[in-house]
């Protein structure tokens, strides 16, 4: 039961780190701490950790 709050936390501060996205760079110190929130509540998210880097629409190549 905890663990399905923790990812519904989550998926609420990956909410506000996607919105702060949008803002550009205004919204960029709001969407790094939000997304490191994200990912206190659930490690392994793949959207918080791509949203905690410093520029997330660049794609890193393998």
């Amino acid at each position: 039961m905890a663990a399905a709050e923790g990812n519904e936390r989550a998926l609420v501060w990956i909410r506000i780190a996607e919105t702060a996205e949008l803002m550009g760079r205004k919204g960029k110190d709001l969407r790094r701490s939000a997304a490191r929130q994200a990912l206190k509540f659930n490690p392994n998210s793949a959207a918080a950790a791509r949203l905690s880097r410093s520029n997330p629409r660049r794609r890193r190549r393998g």
